[in-house]
């Protein structure tokens, strides 16, 4: 397969590292970075391109995808997350070469968030394949006239999620014994505070946490903002319990942490879902909670039972591994989709 892929190609982000598979995988891929094309990092166009979808970010990105296809000619258009091609730069490139044209979102274009997708909402019609990560999204988009809507979950990289053993020094940098890794969120916030007050110690390592209303309580347990590759694995390698909240801004019921908590070898105890459910077994692969109450239960139990959560840790590991969890299993999939959407349809989730 020839694939331009469009999204974000910054090191730390999945969208690079679903590039980097896809090449893996043996496919000619080209990408095109998105980042420098929107500003990003601009005090003004940025936050111009990417929520009200206007700006001359927009009409560069639209440019180099179409000077990129007359290029390459590819088989497949690779949207990855968020697009931002013009309506006008698609149908061009539709009578020029034959070519398949593909969004994979990982956000929610119908969330708390909307107003951000606008662009993507005027050119559904127009895309052979919508893969999203919600069940909600699949009647949304078909209402905006999608032709073909399959849901696909997020997934782990086996080359950047894994166990790794650490050093004294690295235990006491990075090791807690109930920890979260995430942006500030205000749920999320609220359950980590009131836990704290409760007297279990959560340590928290994310963005835009400082200066928010939970922020007295958080402030001492804080260890620093978002960390990527080696530091990543060492922070969920040194947590006994690793706190899985979803962002209820994007209706989530799963996302990439889902997997990648458990890849890493780290106890997971997230939110429960019917996803989740599905995804590991309760109290063998993974653990789950529904409320506050059962949260703090299930986090005194465990900590008092270190070796049942590293047990059900190797479990979940296990199970990441077995059960197409990766990314090649779920991007085959998708591609599999493309090239005979039947393949996908009622059977929309890699298990």
């Amino acid at each position: 397969m020839k694939i331009l892929y469009v999204g974000s190609l910054q090191t730390k982000s999945n969208s690079f590292s679903r590039f980097q598979t896809l090449k893996d995988m043996g496919h000619s891929v080209e990408g095109i970075d998105i980042e420098p094309l929107l500003f990003n990092g601009h005090p003004v166009w940025s936050r111009t391109h990417h929520f009200l979808n206007i700006g001359p970010g927009i009409s560069l990105t639209g440019k180099k995808v179409f000077d990129s296809f007359l290029d390459f000619q590819p088989d497949i258009i690779w949207m990855d997350n968020k697009p931002f091609i013009p309506a006008k730069t698609i149908r061009i490139m539709r009578g020029i070469n034959p070519f398949k044209l593909i969004a994979v979102v990982t956000d929610d274009a119908f969330g708390t968030y909307s107003l951000g997708w606008q662009i993507l909402k005027k050119t559904m019609p127009l895309y052979d394949c919508h893969f999203v990560q919600r069940t909600v999204n699949v009647k949304e988009y078909l209402s905006l006239g999608a032709k073909q809507v399959f849901e696909c979950d997020r997934s782990f990289d086996p080359s950047s999620h894994f166990p790794v053993e650490l050093t004294r020094e690295d235990q006491e940098k990075w090791g807690s014994e109930t920890g979260f890794i995430g942006t500030y969120a205000k749920y999320r916030a609220g359950v980590i505070s009131r836990l704290i007050q409760k007297g279990i110690l959560v340590s928290v390592w994310g963005n835009d946490w400082e200066g928010k209303p939970e922020w007295p309580v958080i402030r001492p347990h804080y260890k620093g903002k978002a960390e990527y590759g080696e530091n990543y694995r060492k922070i969920l390698s040194g947590m006994k319990i690793a706190l899985h909240f979803l962002r209820k801004e994007n209706r989530d019921d799963q996302d990439s942490r889902t997997f990648e908590i458990p890849a890493c070898g780290a106890f997971m105890l997230a939110e429960r879902t019917p996803k989740h459910l599905r995804y590991f077994m309760e109290g063998q692969e993974a653990d789950f909670f529904g409320d506050e109450t059962e949260l703090e239960e299930k986090i005194r139990f465990y900590l008092n039972h270190p070796d049942l959560a590293k047990q059900i840790s190797r479990n979940g590991r296990e199970r990441c591994l077995s059960s197409g969890y990766d990314h090649k299993s779920r991007l085959q999939f998708v591609l599999n989709s493309v090239e005979k959407p039947e393949s996908g349809r009622n059977k929309n989730l890699v298990s």
